[in-house]
């Protein structure tokens, strides 16, 4: 029988891999950028291997998981009651905390506007693993996200996002 955590302890394990990704003392959903970020950094830390239980889909800004949503903001309403032993507790194992590096190393080498790079990169991604059809080149990658998101972004941007996504474990072509 498979013992599902519960929303509280989901709530802990996500929270504490944000904090070890971002180290920033705050978590925050109240812009739409904040939002953006959110999602684009759990479904780059699901892509690196780390199951964290969300299912994404496409959406307008790139890959989207309506129940990530819910809880993120369980977690905001909830968060003065997780003390921090219990993030503390959760045991990060050493192929979480290499895949947690793999992020953390990316975030640190984006350009300023990070919603929109997570975005992009985000994007790429989702086309090259998930869509239907398949895709087998890059060259299909840009075409599709150029039908997906006509003008919104740059043609260096796109060949920047392809340099990081190869250094940084999300492609091998």
């Amino acid at each position: 029988m498979v013992v599902m955590p519960s929303k509280i302890e989901a709530n802990v394990k996500l929270l504490t891999f944000l904090k070890k990704v971002d180290e920033e003392p705050s978590f925050s959903l109240e812009t739409f950028d904040e939002r953006l970020i959110f999602q684009k950094k759990i479904y780059l830390l699901q892509s690196y291997g780390l199951d964290l239980g969300f299912k994404f889909g496409s959406y307008i800004r790139g890959p989207y998981s309506s129940s990530l949503t819910r809880n993120g903001f369980d977690l905001l309403e909830k968060i003065d009651t997780i003390k921090m032993d219990s993030i503390l507790k959760i045991e990060i194992k050493n192929t979480e905390k290499k895949q947690i590096n793999y992020l953390k190393n990316l975030l640190k080498e984006l350009p300023e506007n990070k919603s929109y790079w997570l975005e992009l990169i985000s994007s790429l991604h989702f086309l090259l693993n998930r869509a239907y059809p398949k895709i087998d080149t890059w060259m299909e990658a840009k075409k599709r996200l150029h039908l997906w998101k006509p003008k919104r972004f740059k043609k260096e941007d796109i060949k920047q996002a392809k340099k990081l996504m190869k250094k940084h474990n999300l492609i091998s072509i």
